[in-house]
């Protein structure tokens, strides 16, 4: 049911049909439009992929006088909500401003809407602090954007800086965080917290396609163009209602031995939550999606046989588990129109005149 007045947290999918009779879930309240994403397809599947906008409940202007029960509806610009503040209420009291930190999230995707009404940023335990409680200017998603590129990007440092030094500092300071580490012609940096490990083995399966794990590389993150953070996420359906990194990991390259070391820490870290659960380690656990890199598959079936290898309840064979890995990969669909549409732009290999057949 909608009425218009959202109010509190909550979270709630809408068909688009449900949507378009009710106003397409507009609301009653004063609401400043936050902008949205250029990410996201009102087509995708699944709404964590959906075509994102974002709004801002400004509260109410009210009276001051206590016998005046007259309620102002606030314009949706600071400029023009100061220019009703400067004129007195029609019975002579002075106006004042209850602003509101509610922001509604909607997420159009092809089979409905999502709605998050809440305070603040979804956090694990509730609604938490918004980076635009720092400053109004965060509002705009490129300047967060702008913000944190200059964060990455850091002030350049020197060349005398003592990174193993600075790193074992950091390992000693955060012993839970760095879960593995080689240095050498292949280096890895395996990071995970707690709460990361707990969120890769779920307790029930959702009905929209969020279940299993998705990993995938970034390149670009680091300075060093041939370094990745390969990333394992799953999606965590409780408080954040949205991905989140299940394993992170530091490699100076893309071969199939870095992929092997990341995907056998997550292995470990799977097998540890579920002992800790008293739950059985089953292969359906390590289900992935990945891209169609060669070096990311092999390394998958290499961590895969392994982590089996060395579990006290393996019965099977190396070429089993060799013939067992493969099964539990699936193509990342994203990935694989990227390279469908990289390779009908070669006029040699797709004549141009058949590129949209």
């Amino acid at each position: 049911e909608w009425d218009g007045w959202p109010d509190g947290d909550f979270s709630g999918i809408f068909s688009l049909e449900f949507a378009e009779t009710h106003d397409n879930l507009g609301v009653h309240w004063a609401c400043a439009p936050l902008g949205g994403s250029s990410g996201g397809s009102a087509q995708a599947e699944t709404w964590p992929e959906g075509k994102i906008t974002r709004r801002r409940c400004q509260g109410i202007i009210e009276c001051g006088n206590r016998t005046c029960r007259i309620i102002i509806r606030p314009q949706t610009r600071p400029a023009g909500i100061q220019k009703q503040l400067s004129v007195r209420c029609s019975c002579g009291g002075e106006l004042t401003h209850h602003t509101c930190d509610v922001t509604s999230v909607l997420h159009t995707f092809k089979h409905g809407i999502h709605y998050h009404n809440g305070v603040g940023r979804p956090g694990v335990h509730g609604p938490g602090e918004s980076v635009a409680d720092i400053t109004p200017l965060l509002y705009n998603t490129e300047r967060i954007k702008y913000e944190r590129r200059k964060i990455l990007q850091g002030s350049g440092g020197n060349g005398n800086t003592n990174f193993m030094a600075q790193f074992s500092k950091f390992e000693q300071d955060h012993p839970e965080f760095i879960r593995d580490s080689q240095f050498g012609k292949v280096a890895v940096i395996v990071m995970q917290t707690p709460f990361m490990a707990s969120k890769l083995v779920k307790a029930t399966i959702e009905m929209e396609a969020v279940n299993g794990i998705v990993s995938d590389a970034a390149h670009g993150v680091w300075r060093d163009k041939n370094s990745l953070l390969i990333v394992s996420s799953t999606f965590e359906p409780d408080g954040l209602k949205c991905w989140v990194p299940g394993l992170m990991s530091y490699a100076n390259g893309g071969t199939a031995e870095h992929y092997r070391i990341h995907f056998f820490n997550l292995f470990l870290g799977i097998a540890e939550e579920c002992a800790s659960r008293e739950l059985e380690v089953t292969d359906a656990l390590f289900a992935n999606v990945v891209d169609f890199s060669t070096a990311e598959r092999n390394g998958f079936i290499l961590a895969y046989v392994d982590f089996w290898l060395q579990h006290a309840s393996n019965a099977r064979s190396i070429d089993e588990l060799c013939d067992a890995a493969p099964k539990l990969l699936k193509g990342c669909e994203q990935h694989f129109r990227n390279q469908i549409t990289r390779v009908k732009k070669i006029s040699g290999v797709v004549d141009p005149s058949k590129r949209d057949i």
